[in-house]
């Protein structure tokens, strides 16, 4: 009977918790979730204990609080947990708010070593999360070999195209053309050559480089007719 009661309490904390955030009492729901751990402990109820975790973490980055949710990670659900997931990407963002790049490093490691960060909505997020943190650094040897240790082998070559768009994406022209570069050098597939010229030409876009824009656009459509001026259009007649 007494199980019972405690895995009661620990339920009815968790909700109490929750009342206090809706009401804006930030420090009441925390102690709340704290109450609603200890009464949840020894596997009384696990999905009250991952629950109350989680919020607890959420909570904390919403305040800054980013060290104190880092500390979180000890104590993260089970992989087979549903919550799994979400804490994991919950955990990347206050270790990239915190600046914390080795931490998110080592999180994102563990993780797609045994899994796809494809799989779920939540992995995708903290896949990009880590990229878009590590495209701040120049594309050497070391970064490589970060990108390697994200998972399988034969998928190398996406992820390095994934770093290199990001790159783009966040201004970071050197870093995304030095990735683009080696993707040529490396990557013979016919099938990924023109998304890789396709980089090539966002690069020169970024850097006001026309003639490398033409040449990027003549190695996707090597017809010399394909591409046509939108002033040569405009000059066209109407039917």
């Amino acid at each position: 009977r007494r199980p019972t009661l405690q895995k009661a309490s620990a339920q009815v904390a968790l909700l109490n918790g929750l009342c206090q955030l809706s009401i804006g009492e930030t420090q009441a729901a925390l102690e709340a979730w704290d109450y609603a751990v200890l009464s949840s402990q020894d596997d009384l109820a696990p999905v009250t204990l991952a629950l109350s975790r989680y919020h607890q973490l959420r909570l904390l980055i919403d305040l800054g609080r980013y060290n104190e949710a880092i500390k979180l990670r000890d104590v993260m659900p089970s992989p087979n947990s549903p919550l799994f997931n979400p804490y994991a990407f919950a955990l990347g963002e206050a270790m990239s708010y915190a600046g914390q790049d080795d931490g998110l490093m080592g999180l994102c490691t563990e993780i797609f070593r045994d899994q796809s960060w494809r799989k779920d909505p939540f992995l995708r997020g903290l896949f990009y999360l880590f990229i878009r943190g590590l495209t701040r650094f120049n594309f050497e040897a070391r970064v490589l070999e970060l990108l390697e240790d994200l998972g399988p082998r034969n998928e190398l070559y996406e992820r390095v195209f994934i770093f290199a768009h990001i790159a783009l994406d966040e201004g970071r022209e050197p870093i995304g053309r030095a990735a683009t570069r080696w993707l040529l050098g490396h990557h013979e597939s016919a099938r990924w050559r023109p998304r890789y010229h396709a980089l090539e030409a966002r690069a020169s876009i970024l850097r006001l480089d026309q003639s490398g824009f033409k040449r990027a656009l003549n190695m996707i459509s090597p017809s010399s007719g394909a591409i046509v001026s939108i002033k040569r259009f405009r000059e066209l007649p109407s039917a």
